[in-house]
């Protein structure tokens, strides 16, 4: 009986141990590489992503990605970003063109800052809070301070999700 036992608690620990070696990503926002990106889009999967080509400092001056990191824990989802900065033109009309989803609302650009939704590895099918204004990191914003507009952005996403089905893995 105590073998059993014993096996049957190795079995738990291990099953344990391997599902937390498979998944580094938390509640909040994840960084990610451009080639764990493209792993995602051509895996199809379903997530929630955060791209933009912007300047490092004014994005940590503006608070953007603790914004974003702090409205996602608060409805306990969970997201990638990543900042494709050195990306040049024609590389991001690639991407945007192998990603971009055929029912896209509004369309889909690696390098405009929203977050967006990925399904089934093609992106843009609903976004979030976009930042119309093509300045938006030099208007002296502090996202934390935005939170409505970011909040509302994530329900319209929870919205779309439960209106069609989809869930994020």
């Amino acid at each position: 009986m105590k073998v059993k036992s014993f096996a049957l608690g190795m079995t738990f620990l291990l099953t344990l141990i391997l599902s937390a070696c498979g998944s580094t990503s938390k509640v909040g926002i994840n960084e990610i590489s451009l080639k764990e990106l493209e792993k995602k889009f051509d895996n199809k999967e379903t997530f929630l992503l955060l791209a933009y080509a912007e300047n490092q400092d004014d994005i940590d001056r503006t608070n953007f990605i603790k914004a974003y990191d702090q409205a996602l824990k608060d409805y306990n989802l969970k997201a990638y970003f990543i900042n494709m900065i050195d990306m040049d033109e024609d590389e991001l009309e690639v991407l945007e063109n192998k990603y971009e989803h055929p029912d896209s609302r509004g369309g889909w650009s690696p390098s405009y800052a929203e977050l967006t939704l990925v399904v089934d590895g093609l992106a843009g099918l609903e976004n979030g809070y976009d930042h119309k204004n093509k300045d938006w990191l030099n208007d002296g914003k502090d996202y934390l301070k935005e939170m409505d507009n970011i909040n509302s952005g994530i329900k319209d996403i929870l919205a779309y999700l439960s209106a069609h089905n989809i869930e994020i893995k």
